[in-house]
């Protein structure tokens, strides 16, 4: 009971499932198709909002905004060059350049209507969005864009602090002005901050997944996809430590597999291999074990289960064996397989349990293969 509690509880902990490293790959190229969208949003929101700006200075015929005017359409240009290289496949450069390039703009436009508009809080929205748009393994290139970003927000609060502006705009059309770019603050930091979240979350999965990825490769046969040896064992230990009556051990052997190998080949003796480890996975119950033992011998191991309900459920599956065709190039076959079983009296040793398994399927091979033997039949 303790053993199954434990896999429960591993399973719930483990419920993204293993993730191989095909599906690592897929995640991440899912990432950055994500990245390069969101990329292209922000650049297209950076365009409509300084042609937003030019037009609003061109509306007006004040001559002191023509620099501004200049400046506008030039960070214009500076968003559609780096959408340009974004298609190009410069995604790293495109991504430096929405972050930089609103810079310039943000400290004229500050310069002209200070600080209390609200305006340098924007390049905030780039101090996150480094991270976002710049890849992790260019960490030094995120702290310089950041710190360019953060020192740029410092200056303007400074060197323009409110109602300083060389047109400082009136109250009401400062507060209006304010409010906007608080809300587009806002919203930037929302979208980056729902992005970031999500890649923690994809993150974690991975990491997680690989591990458990890891560790199903390290209990699994490569061939067969059945149990190797080593959580058999771990398996039987536990049931050993706690001096358990109640558990049976099961050993399979193909017959005559070498004959088919060295007649057939190899090719095709995996296939049985392969073949024969589908019908024991389809059936055995979920608290029982079965792996692959060593070349074609296979273990079961049984929970709650005495030698004679082992022997049953083994013949089952013998019969089953028996009738199953595996195809191979230009030959098909049937293999059956010989069987001992094993129970536990709580004194043996756990290496002499394992023996006794042993010593059955060596009577029944002995008594004419394709068949089922149990330890104390071997032994009248």
């Amino acid at each position: 009971m303790k053993l199954l509690e434990r896999r429960k509880t591993t399973a719930a902990r483990l419920a993204v499932g293993p993730i191989t490293p095909e599906k690592a790959r897929r995640e991440q190229r899912r990432e950055a198709r994500l990245r390069r969208r969101t990329l292209r949003f922000f650049l297209v929101i950076g365009v409509i909002a300084h042609a937003g700006y030019a037009t609003l200075f061109l509306a007006s015929d004040a001559v002191h905004y023509r620099p501004l005017i200049v400046v506008a359409i030039a960070a214009v240009v500076g968003f559609a060059v780096a959408w340009q290289l974004l298609r190009s496949g410069h995604e790293l450069t495109a991504g430096v350049m929405s972050q930089l390039v609103p810079v310039i703009p943000v400290i004229a436009y500050t310069s002209a209507f200070s600080s209390e508009s609200g305006i340098p809080q924007l390049l905030l929205v780039g101090a996150i969005g480094v991270f976002v748009f710049i890849p992790g393994d260019r960490a030094l290139l995120r702290i310089e864009v950041a710190v360019i970003l953060a020192g740029a927000v410092l200056f303007c609060e400074i060197v323009f602090p409110p109602e300083s502006g060389w047109h400082q705009l009136s109250h009401e059309k400062t507060e209006l002005f304010a409010t906007f770019n608080r809300s587009f603050l806002a919203f930037g930091l929302l979208v980056l901050g729902g992005i970031l979240h999500r890649r923690s979350i994809v993150a974690q999965r991975l990491i997680e997944g690989t591990a458990e990825h890891a560790r199903k490769l390290a209990a699994t046969d490569t061939l067969t996809g059945l149990y190797n040896r080593r959580p058999l064992m771990e398996d039987l230990r536990e049931l050993s430590r706690d001096h358990r009556h109640d558990f049976a051990i099961g050993i399979m052997d193909i017959d005559k597999f070498k004959v088919l190998n060295d007649t057939f080949g190899h090719e095709c003796g995996d296939a049985v291999l392969r073949k024969v480890s589908k019908t024991l996975k389809k059936s055995v119950r979920g608290e029982d074990l079965v792996g692959r033992w060593g070349g074609e011998e296979f273990l079961f191991v049984f929970h709650h289960t005495d030698p004679e309900e082992a022997s049953a459920t083994l013949d089952r599956i013998r019969r089953r064996i028996e009738k199953t065709v595996t195809v191979c190039p230009e030959h098909e076959h049937t293999v059956t397989v010989s069987v001992g079983v094993a129970g536990s009296d709580g004194r043996a040793s756990l290496d002499e349990r394992i023996r006794r398994a042993d010593d059955a399927l060596y009577r029944a091979k002995e008594s004419g293969r394709n068949r089922v033997e149990t330890h104390e039949k071997a032994s009248v």
